[in-house]
């Protein structure tokens, strides 16, 4: 079940990325109301998931997979379709973060 709001997460997080690096959605008058109400779901979604997995382990494990789909989506969807450029201790930056993100998977 847990997989199934990950994935609303991670479609929520996209829209979320979205309306903040779009300037002419970040200079509507509707960008805060709307942010703000997509940032309210997503943590309703999490505290709602983390109740009733109940595991300590698979609470850290979600939790592991609910950061790498917010670092993904902002660090990755800019670089991709809004021109973001990175410089050598970005990509030093990204390479260590996923790196990171590897080997804590790893180890369940």
């Amino acid at each position: 079940m847990e997989w199934f709001w990950l994935a609303i997460a991670f479609v929520i997080y996209i829209i979320c990325a979205y309306l903040t690096y779009k300037e002419e959605w970040r200079n509507e008058w509707w960008y805060i109301p709307v942010s703000c109400t997509f940032g309210t779901v997503l943590v309703f979604i999490w505290y709602y998931v983390v109740k009733y997995i109940g595991d300590k382990d698979r609470i850290y494990f979600y939790s592991l997979c609910w950061d790498a789909i917010l670092v993904g989506v902002y660090y990755f969807l800019p670089i991709l379709f809004f021109g973001v450029k990175l410089d050598r201790y970005g990509i030093a930056g990204l390479v260590l973060m996923t790196a990171g993100l590897i080997l804590l998977k790893l180890r369940h």
